[in-house]
């Protein structure tokens, strides 16, 4: 697991204190090539599958950065002809590369596109970045000046990069509120690049209504040194729009108004009536950051003491942004500790505490310590992992956009208010005693805190839980020249409250169940390596009426993510160069769904299926310069049936870092 940006120590993408921290060293991963053994299959079967299935949707291409065009013409005659040749010799003057970098996951949100615009602020034009470590730059400007009212806003980000530069983490803050996370593009062979991407903050409108000034303060992190001569560019702005409330529904499927009401307790979308910052910020000009773990002590949570929560607060949640960071960043494929350094002599390092984390909230007092929330965190590849060429021009899933972990905490309010309870979170390796618990250094993490004055339901003081259940099991095998490790981890958390709705009392019982399998191939020293990575995750909820014991709705939101990715790597010593092949397959589902005990099918909420595959080749030579290419298939599906209705396709081919297909279509 040579890490490839060895060859020269800028810090890492998130690196805090030690500036010239070298990237993780399981950075940029490859394994032998299938590159020519599944490419054509693949790229020519979803060409087929198009073909012959979508030729209705649109379909774009782009013939210089700016100039994309979208066509319902003869497609199956263009695809036609570029079947008859081999992928190498496509005429890409009919597909020509799209410049821009983008992520085919689309917010789950809803699009623009039967809304009313009314205004645009341009927050950042031009803003270059060049060695900005530690510095952020910051604007105001006031909401009260759009002429309308207005109930959608978007905010868009662009970003050009020119040079030799590192992926860098995004953040983007309004009065220290975080609304977005996201990073960069790492330019592949020092090709000129950009990315656009658009996000939905609609659910922090609350800021631009009532603040009289925002302070915009935004950050991203970069070094100009040696090699690394790469200055982001960046422009900003945020869109208003008015919706249309009537286009699509028809399409709304029919609820009662406790169904209603459950989701709207649990819809991490809704606009809260006051949000605030986790993270006090103690020097000026800096941003609400926390670096996990904030001690040696690896186990220790961290105390939210001073919440300051409103009196006429009904409905409570936090939000919560979190990424890896230098030794963190690619925790998913971490060795257990017994076998860190075990390739070392060999120039094959790992890095250890093993490939599970927990994110943990506590309720607590002086005398007491409660578990109400934990969930196994989705990887994100940023655009240098594993192999740049790996992610151009499509980046990995959620790249662009790293959500927040949302946690209803209205249930425990009325612990809250008072000034003995708080809340207390962590990130570990372990929820076992048997196994510890420590992590490397470090993790990312902004957080809001998030209020609503009406809420249908009223919770009443009766919590129950169930017996917590903690599984880690771990197989390994090992020789001088090999490893094979598997893991397994499983948590299952239960609670039950009782609430009230239009005067009848009810009990809700929500569990979560969180399984993490991951297995671990080293071969040949560590050049060799196989990772294979699977998370379930389960939120479950039950309503039952507390008078006759009867079920009255159930629901569920159930996210699948699996990642596979391989590695082999060749080295001419005399040379010094270096030769990765890499492949990497993703998946990620979601659905979420209720079902009243009178229906038969159960009631779709939110159904998402996405899908990455694709294999790259690197090339690092201290003479001639980095260098690779990369194919892939990318496909992803999003179906909102509530609160609005929103469908989206979008299927896109990469052959060598040219997109040759990309059909879409959105409604």
């Amino acid at each position: 697991m040579t890490n490839i940006r060895d060859y020269y120590q800028p810090p890492s993408i998130n690196s805090n204190d030690d500036m010239y921290l070298p990237r993780t060293n399981n950075d940029n991963r490859k394994k032998n090539s299938f590159y020519n053994r599944f490419k054509t299959k693949l790229i020519f079967a979803l060409l087929f599958y198009i073909t012959f299935f979508k030729l209705s949707i649109k379909y774009s291409y782009c013939d210089s950065d700016d100039n994309c065009t979208e066509n319902s013409g003869n497609l199956l005659n263009l695809i036609k002809n570029s079947l008859h040749r081999k992928p190498d010799d496509i005429n890409f003057g009919l597909f020509p590369s799209i410049s821009k970098s983008f992520d085919i996951l689309k917010p789950e949100t809803q699009s623009n596109k039967y809304d009313e615009h009314i205004f645009t602020h341009k927050l950042l034009v031009n803003q270059e970045f060049g060695h900005t470590w530690g510095k952020l730059v910051t604007k105001t400007f006031n909401p009260k000046e759009i002429p309308a009212d207005y109930d959608f806003i978007e905010m868009t980000l662009d970003v050009s990069i020119n040079g030799t530069q590192y992926d860098r983490l995004i953040n983007i803050y309004l009065n220290d509120i975080i609304i977005w996370r996201s990073s960069t593009i790492e330019p592949l062979n020092r090709q000129k690049t950009k990315s656009q991407v658009t996000k939905d903050i609609s659910k922090y409108i609350t800021l631009f209504k009532n603040e009289e000034e925002i302070e915009l303060k935004f950050q991203l992190d970069n070094i100009i040194a040696g090699d690394l001569d790469g200055i982001f560019v960046v422009d900003l702005k945020v869109d208003y729009y008015l919706k249309n409330q009537d286009q699509f529904k028809d399409k709304i499927p029919k609820l009662n108004c406790l169904e209603k009401a459950l989701l709207n307790s649990l819809n991490p979308y809704a606009a809260p009536d006051k949000i605030s910052s986790l993270f006090s910020v103690n020097k000026p000009n800096k941003s609400p950051m926390l670096h996990f773990p904030t001690t040696s002590k690896k186990t220790k949570p961290y105390k939210l003491d001073s919440l300051d929560i409103d009196e006429k607060t009904q409905k409570l949640a936090i939000e919560l942004f979190i990424s890896g960071n230098a030794g963190e960043e690619f925790w998913y494929s971490n060795v257990l500790d017994a076998f860190d350094g075990k390739f070392d002599d060999y120039g094959y390092s790992t890095l250890g505490h093993g490939p599970v984390r927990y994110l943990n909230v506590y309720l607590s007092n002086e005398l007491d310590t409660v578990k109400i929330f934990n969930s196994i965190p989705i990887p994100v590849v940023f655009t240098g992992g594993f192999a740049p060429s790996l992610w151009k021009p499509v980046v990995s899933l959620g790249c662009f956009d790293l959500k927040g972990i949302y946690i209803d905490l209205t249930p425990y309010l009325h612990f809250l208010v008072s000034n003995d309870h708080f809340l207390e979170f962590e990130i570990v390796s372990s929820n076992t005693d048997e196994f510890d618990s420590s992590i490397g250094d470090n993790w990312l993490i902004s957080g809001n805190l998030m209020e609503w004055e009406n809420h249908d339901l009223v919770f009443k003081n009766t919590i129950r839980e169930s017996p917590l259940v903690d599984e880690y099991n771990v197989t390994a095998e090992e020789t001088d020249s090999l490893l094979k490790q598997n893991v397994t981890s499983v948590s299952i958390l239960s609670k039950e409250f009782g609430f009230e709705f239009e005067d009848k009392d009810y009990i809700l019982q929500v569990t979560y169940k969180n399984v993490l399998k991951s297995h671990i191939q080293l071969k040949d020293y560590g050049s060799d390596e196989t990772s294979v990575l699977s998370i379930y995750g389960l939120k479950e909820y039950t309503v039952i009426n507390d008078f006759t014991k009867e079920v009255v709705i159930t629901g569920e939101d159930i996210t699948q993510y699996a990642f596979v990715e391989g590695l082999k790597i060749k080295e001419e010593a005399a040379s010094k160069e270096s030769r990765y092949d890499t492949n990497a397959e993703t998946s990620y589902t979601r659905r979420v769904s209720l079902k009243n005990a009178t229906e038969i099918e159960d009631i779709q909420i939110l159904t998402v299926s996405a899908s990455q595959v694709g294999d790259a080749i690197y090339n690092i030579s201290p003479k001639n310069g980095n260098s690779g290419s990369g194919s892939s298939v990318h496909s992803v599906k999003i179906n909102r049936y509530w609160p609005i209705s929103h469908n989206y396709n979008r299927d896109v081919v990469v052959t060598k870092n040219k997109v040759i297909i990309d059909v879409h279509k959105e409604e």
